[in-house]
């Protein structure tokens, strides 16, 4: 018996023929295998569909937390202080002061020029302190102080005044070196006067500040006994 197979063998696959005895007994057989091929079949190409871009998810971006900046404190200027009323420029009118006291004052081209026995040709200013058995000091170191001062103590009546000490630069003085402080015991029934000048020529003019300042009690200085009267002989 013959028998035959068709198929449609499709471009590019392969295909494998299998041949068998019909009868399970048949052991040995001989056969003719012939091939032919008809009609050419058109490749149809499957493609693959294209695939769907997958949709990538923007990430939200996490929110910037800004810090609002401190505001910088800006400090109220320092109001200039006004000047002390009543500062006279004789001596024979002098401003009293007190210990722990601040006066401000100012030397102008209206200062008078020495006052009474002085006469050394520079503007100043007066001022007077009851000692108050303590040590006092007395300084134009304060930034009201724009100009070169002379501070001097003074004792006795303004016709005859007798200088204790004074001072023209303090070294320590960080805010002007220029200013000036003078430290004198001041003695309970003593009145001491303070003269604040221009320390150079009369057209520097310009203010200060004097501050008093009192620091520890002081004695009273002895009186020197009076030499008894020597007897007389007879």
């Amino acid at each position: 018996d013959t028998s035959n197979a068709s198929w449609a063998a499709t471009l590019g696959v392969q295909y494998r023929i299998r041949i068998k005895p019909y009868y399970l007994f048949e052991t040995q057989f001989s056969y003719g295998l012939t091939l032919g091929c008809g009609a050419a079949i058109p490749v149809v190409a499957t493609l693959s569909p294209t695939p769907t871009p997958t949709k990538t998810k923007t990430p939200t971006p996490a929110p910037v937390t800004v810090a609002t900046p401190t505001p910088t404190k800006t400090g109220s200027p320092t109001p200039t202080p006004a000047l002390t009323p009543g500062i006279a420029d004789i001596c024979g009118a002098p401003k009293a002061v007190a210990c722990g006291q601040t006066l401000y004052a100012a030397i102008d081209t209206a200062t008078s020029v020495d006052g009474d026995s002085i006469t050394d040709g520079f503007r100043d200013q007066w001022f007077y302190i009851n000692g108050p058995g303590k040590s006092v000091i007395a300084t134009t170191c304060n930034g009201f102080t724009k100009i070169n001062t002379v501070v001097e103590i003074y004792t006795g009546s303004c016709t005859s005044l007798s200088r204790l000490t004074f001072n023209d630069n303090d070294a320590s003085c960080a805010a002007n070196f220029l200013a000036s402080k003078v430290t004198w015991n001041a003695y309970i029934g003593t009145q001491y006067r303070i003269r604040v000048r221009s320390a150079s020529n009369l057209t520097v003019t310009g203010t200060y500040a004097l501050t008093i300042t009192c620091g520890a009690n002081v004695p009273s200085p002895t009186p020197t006994p009076t030499p008894a009267l020597s007897a007389s002989a007879d």
